[in-house]
Formats: C-alpha cells, sequence, structure tokens
C-alpha cells in the first residue's frame, strides 16, 4: 500500500471537503448521482455557488484555494465512468434513513463562515433541505 505525507494537511482536507460541499446534498435531495446533478442546470449551479461560498469560508480562515484547481477536481470526481456514477455517502445514508454528516460537512463551514462574517445563504439551505430530509425519516414518513 503506497502512502502520501501530506505537506498541509488542513488544505488536503478542504480540498476533499470542497467536492463535498458542491454535491452531497443535491445528490441527496435528488436521489442522483454526481453525473446527474450537473446535468441540470439549476443544480449545476447550485453545486457552483456552494463550491463558491465554501472557498470564500477558507479564504476568511486563512486558507487559501485555488478556485479552477477546484473546479477541474470536482469535474475530475463527477465524470461518467467514475466515482460520478455513483450516489453520495450523504444519499446513500438518507435512502436507508440513517444520520447523515450534514453537520460535519455543511454545519462546520456554515459554523466558520458566520465566525468570519462570511455569508453561506446556499450552504444554509442545502443543510437545511437535508436536516428536513433526516427529520422525514426519523418519523418515517414517505413523504414530507
Amino acid at each position: 500500500l503506497e502512502t502520501h505525507v501530506s505537506e498541509d494537511v488542513v488544505r488536503d482536507i478542504w480540498k476533499k471537503l470542497l467536492g463535498n460541499i458542491a454535491m452531497s446534498a443535491a445528490s441527496g435531495a435528488t436521489d442522483m448521482t454526481s453525473v446527474e446533478v450537473l446535468s441540470v442546470p439549476e443544480l449545476n449551479a447550485t453545486a457552483f455557488r456552494a463550491l463558491d461560498e465554501a472557498l470564500a469560508v477558507a479564504a476568511a480562515a486563512g486558507i487559501e484555494l485555488d478556485r479552477d484547481a477546484a473546479v477541474r477536481g470536482l469535474k475530475l470526481i463527477t465524470e461518467p465512468g467514475g466515482t460520478g456514477d455513483n450516489k453520495s455517502s450523504l444519499c446513500v445514508d438518507l435512502l436507508n434513513r440513517r444520520p447523515t454528516e450534514v453537520d460535519f460537512i455543511y454545519g462546520a463551514v456554515i459554523d466558520l463562515g458566520h465566525r468570519n462574517d462570511v455569508p453561506t445563504p446556499t450552504l444554509e439551505t442545502l443543510a437545511a433541505i437535508v436536516k428536513g430530509l433526516e427529520a422525514r425519516n426519523r418519523k418515517g414518513l414517505d413523504d414530507v
């Protein structure tokens, strides 16, 4: 097993987080793969708004990330034939009526945004939708 030692683990965590921020809630709310999410213009725009909000939060916290590299990374992980054909783990959790990682993915970035006066309306909306789906699952309701 080949390993890699990160020179900047915080930055690497943020890089991974950006893909989750952009895709997880939209995939979970729609029961779509990443490829499918990005094929819907409104969801595509929402994914990139979420990405931009997370980048702004990171920058305010002193974590410099390259937007072009983030977009390239997002496109790479959402290509057909690869992981883009998968549903997000958040989606799978919702389908199986399990608690999601919404607080760890979205909540942490939203909180950091609040602490640094960075607005995160898209992230807050996506998190609220997932919270609603979790509430539905806890109550055992089929439709809300």
